[in-house]
């Protein structure tokens, strides 16, 4: 499986501008975030690292934390699109857990995919990608006694990904979920992302006119700020797009968004 890297359209859950330290609960820590594209104008796209029209990922990302592991760690929840690949590679949807200290990209034993079909870009496309923790309390009886009961926190993360045209939804959505082995379910305090490259610092080439609105929305409970991040993931996959406005809100439910539109 390539490595997908992010792009940089960043923002932070927390009052301290520029601050990645981990939270140190759930309560303080995002319980989801989400990037979705939505097409206006589209006149092509093409990927030169891959040689192929219609190859590009919308990335969900998260913040670098410091992990469980005592590395620093961060998780990309990421769809990416390669229409036939001569690697025999399919369009896939990924939680991608990486340790930035040991430079190693995910295995086995740390990212999880499923396959989607290929998606085809046009003026009536839109694209989301969401990324999800859980948390469920795992208990086992304890030798020999039949009382008390041994429980401890057991927690999940999962992408999303779903496709419409023209305001009908493609097919289905899809999802994959995998073990948080990093720990970001108790340290995610950023998202970042919109459509890019599909991976190894490659670009998303968009022909003019193409316009586009990516919106990045972020929750947990009482979440009511959202704030500028000069911290950025180690990531460089891109587009050739602009920016062309941008806006913040937060709702009472505990979502804060920020909506960005991108054109040439």
């Amino acid at each position: 499986m390539r490595r997908a890297q992010a792009d940089a359209t960043l923002y932070e859950a927390s009052n301290a501008i520029g601050n990645i330290a981990p939270a140190t609960s759930r309560a303080t820590s995002l319980w989801e975030g989400y990037v979705d594209v939505v097409f206006f104008k589209f006149s092509g796209e093409t990927d030169p690292g891959f040689l192929v029209n219609n190859s590009w990922s919308i990335q969900a990302n998260t913040n670098n934390f410091a992990g469980k592991n005592g590395d620093f760690d961060w998780v990309q929840f990421v769809f990416t699109n390669i229409p036939p690949d001569p690697e025999g590679e399919l369009p896939s949807l990924c939680v991608m857990q990486e340790d930035i200290t040991l430079g190693i990209s995910p295995n086995a034993n740390q990212n999880q995919c499923v396959n989607a079909p290929v998606q085809t870009l046009s003026s009536n496309f839109a694209g989301y990608v969401s990324g999800i923790t859980s948390v469920s309390l795992v208990c086992k009886e304890v030798p020999f006694f039949h009382w008390p009961y041994a429980c401890a926190p057991t927690y999940n993360l999962t992408a999303i990904f779903t496709a419409w045209n023209g305001g009908e939804v493609v097919g289905a959505s899809w999802a994959v979920t995998a073990p948080d082995i990093f720990g970001l379910s108790t340290r995610w305090n950023e998202i970042s992302g919109t459509i890019v490259g599909t991976s190894q610092r490659t670009q998303a080439q968009f022909t003019s006119p193409t316009l586009i609105v990516s919106n990045t929305g972020a929750y947990r409970p009482g979440l009511n700020n959202v704030s500028f991040s000069n911290n950025r993931p180690p990531t460089s996959e891109t587009n050739n797009l602009t920016f062309k406005s941008e806006s913040t809100y937060c709702v009472s439910t505990g979502w804060c968004y920020l909506i960005t539109s991108l054109g040439n």
